[in-house]
């Protein structure tokens, strides 16, 4: 290769690292907005890097700062200004440790306008020492910015290597430029060194006792609603357990009883349903999951701003927890030392050893559904502001579908029991439902066939009815569980659950659940029932066992007549696919090209591995090639198939492949031909035996004289195989 090709290789090699870190940062206003605008900016970054690279290193290292702080008043122009005044250079401080300790760069408030302020300056001094081949310095910068994103948890494992593996080929490509470029060895053996890389974390994560698994195959995400965290996953895998987690006594509970045909066994039917246990709730939707931006602790007990009504709980926890289920909205806590987060859920301040007690009592939203109706749309601006978010990912057609669902509601409460009972009516539960490529919501609401559990039809009702201009959020917690006695619930961790609860002004968040009942039910009962016949321990408390009680629920706290609103159920609800009435629409999505809706859909073709994988496997393929060519393994292969290949054709081509075949073998017992070397020069150099003399002079005769007979090629042939088997440990075959 030529100077010009590692330079070239030098080039290509940073624009790989620097895509590798700002394609986290344009993941990030993919999900909140700003993707042109930072695209802007990095094209600017580029054009100024071109434009200025004659400058000297100190003055772009002051452009580069400047430009840096630039962005970054920019940035505090555009937060909130309750933030911006409380910021000193302690919280900068503790700001930047959190952030290189695994706080998510989602997480920040205004994360689109930090990511655009980040991006121009580093990638314009990647760029300037790049156009001044100081190729060490420009991965340098870009490789900081990757391991940046690495300590935020926000590059992903391909990325990392991608990014890893190029920064280093800039900086060999670089070096060999710099030394006059290298030949074809040098290529091979810088091959070789990807494929090191490449392979070396793989393996060491797929031996018994690593890591993980191979980062060549990224492993399936899993979904845990029973230990929430600031980051929650909504596709994939779901981990359900059948052990009891906790159970609760609900103090005053009032409810109505019935016996079922003269048995033992009866109904019951609370005045009020019993309620949902939140443990946690999320604002930001990535597309993939969900996240709570800002900081976590930090809130304080409330109920809501309007009508409410008073529940008691007592919680045993049975199982050790990092969340303190409650009733939403928890206003007091007793018997247990606890913090509040920002979303106004119950956080231990240690560790909870089974059986642990408290007492909480909860302030729940007492509205009826005509006084949801009237509640209007004035909402507060902090709500407003972090509770519409739509991940541009997001494809347009769902919002075209939702505005159809919607179209005979008329008010914010109307539209969220249109979009509550459409989801309920025409998407199939499923705890094994496929994990769609992309953003879930493009899946789940346009794909007829789609199927899914609780984390899919929450997501895409809060984005629906964000679509619509509804403030929205993700919640997860725990159903009421299997009642044992008249106020006793146990939960175990097959109750986890996910929801949506929407705002409505002077009440506060309602909760909606989208996920069918009775499908979720039976499954959670099969599934229960097998725990039990497997013997598995700690499935059943109080009795729990041959209870034989059950509940019959309204669908929600604050909606016990909500069967009366006309504008519940779309006039042409169908039951399966998209409602009637929507064939445009259905038209729309069908033939959309959103990420992740074709390739969930089972529809026929091969299905390729994801882009990421796939150029891991091209940087290890192409290095293992470089490494067999380097160690010329491939080359003495072929050689050896060759030394063993019949010799075919007229005597002439017999005697000319048997000389061939010798010389190879002098070549590499002594040493190769010189250009312009005789045959017979070469012969006396490494004092040939006379059998090889008799086969050069066969060969001579074939190519410059009057030809051979076919004793004279026998004869040539015999002595060259003679002396081929006896230099090599190869058998060889009788040519002739």
């Amino acid at each position: 290769m030529t100077t010009t090709a590692y330079r070239v290789g030098a080039l290509a090699a940073l624009a790989a690292v620097s895509a590798s870190w700002v394609a986290v940062a344009l993941g990030v206003v993919s999900v909140v907005g700003g993707v042109s605008t930072l695209a802007l900016a990095a094209g600017g970054a580029l054009a100024l890097a071109w434009l200025l690279r004659d400058l000297s290193g100190p003055q772009a290292l002051a452009l580069g700062v400047v430009v840096l702080l630039a962005g970054f008043a920019v940035y505090l122009l555009v937060i909130p200004e309750a933030i911006r005044d409380s910021l000193t250079p302690t919280s900068v401080t503790t700001d930047t440790l959190a952030l290189l300790t695994g706080f998510s760069i989602y997480r920040l408030v205004e994360a689109g306008a930090w990511a655009t302020a980040v991006t121009p300056a580093p990638l314009f001094l990647t760029w300037y020492f790049g156009f001044r081949r100081n190729y060490s310095a420009a991965a340098l910068v870009a490789g900081g910015m990757l391991g940046f994103f690495v300590l935020t948890g926000d590059a992903g494992a391909v990325a990392t290597l991608v990014g890893t593996v190029a920064a280093l080929l800039a900086v060999a490509c670089g070096r060999i430029a710099d030394h006059g470029g290298g030949g074809k060895r040098q290529a091979q053996l810088l091959a070789a060194g990807v494929a090191v890389c490449v392979l070396a974390p793989a393996v060491v994560t797929a031996v018994p006792g690593g890591a993980g698994t191979p980062l060549v195959t990224p492993p399936t995400p899993t979904t845990d609603l029973s230990a929430p965290d600031d980051h929650v996953a909504v596709g994939g895998r779901i981990r359900l357990s059948p052990k009891v987690n906790f159970v609760a006594s609900l103090d005053g509970y009032d409810y109505r009883c019935r016996a079922v045909n003269g048995t033992n066994e009866f109904t019951c039917t609370p005045a009020s349903d019993p309620p949902y246990y939140r443990v946690a709730s999320y604002d930001r939707f990535t597309g993939t999951s969900w996240l709570q931006t800002g900081a976590s602790e930090g809130g304080s007990l409330r109920g809501p701003p309007g009508p409410e009504e008073s529940l008691e709980q007592t919680i045993t926890l049975r199982r050790s927890a990092d969340a303190l289920p409650a009733a939403a909205e928890p206003v007091d806590v007793d018997g247990i030392d606890y913090s509040v987060t920002r979303f106004g859920n119950l956080r231990p301040d240690e560790d909870t050893d089974p059986p642990t007690t408290y007492r909480v009592e909860s302030e729940r939203v007492n509205a009826t559904p005509a006084q949801l109706r009237a509640a209007g749309t004035d909402y507060p601006e902090d709500v407003a502001e972090n509770y519409l978010q739509v991940p541009e990912t997001t494809d347009p057609a769902v919002a075209r579908v939702t505005a159809n669902v919607t179209a005979d509601a008329e008010t914010p409460y109307g539209k969220a029991r249109a979009i509550e009972s459409w989801l309920a009516a025409n998407r199939e539960y499923d705890l094994d439902a496929p994990n769609p490529r992309g953003n879930l919501v493009n899946y789940f609401v346009l794909s007829d066939d789609a199927t899914g559990y609780c984390t899919y039809y929450a997501t895409s009702m809060v984005t629906m009815l964000r679509t619509q201009g509804i403030p929205a959020r993700f919640a997860v917690g725990y159903t009421s569980g299997q009642q044992v006695d008249a106020n006793q619930w146990v939960v175990r961790g097959y109750d986890s659950h996910a929801w949506v609860e929407a705002y409505f002004p002077e009440y506060g968040w309602v909760r909606f659940d989208p996920t069918p009942g009775g499908p979720r039910q039976t499954a959670e009962t099969d599934r229960l029932e097998t725990a039990r016949e497997n013997g598995t321990e700690n499935v059943d408390a109080l009795g729990s066992d041959t209870a034989t009680t059950t509940t019959t629920t309204t669908p929600d706290a604050s909606s016990e007549t909500a069967t009366t609103d006309t504008a519940t159920t779309p006039p042409n609800a169908t039951t399966t696919g998209l409602p009637g009435g929507l064939e445009g629409v259905r038209d729309a999505a069908n033939n959309s090209t959103a990420t992740g809706t074709t390739a969930a859909s089972g529809a026929g073709g091969v299905t390729l591995p994801p882009p990421g994988t796939l150029a891991l496997w091209g940087l290890l393929g192409g290095g293992l090639v470089g490494a067999l060519q380097y160690s010329g393994l491939p080359g003495r292969v072929a050689r050896a198939v060759w030394l063993r290949r019949r010799l075919t054709g007229s005597p002439e081509d017999v005697a000319i492949g048997a000389f061939a075949r010798v010389e190879y073998v002098l070549e590499r017992t002594y040493r190769p031909r010189r250009d312009g070397e005789t045959v017979r020069a070469y012969l006396d150099a490494v004092r040939a035996p006379d059998s090889v003399r008799a086969v050069a002079a066969a060969r001579e005769r074939a190519r410059y004289g009057t030809g051979l007979d076919d004793d004279a090629a026998r004869a040539a042939a015999r002595q060259a195989r003679a002396f081929v088997a006896a230099h090599t440990r190869l058998p060889v075959p009788d040519w002739w």
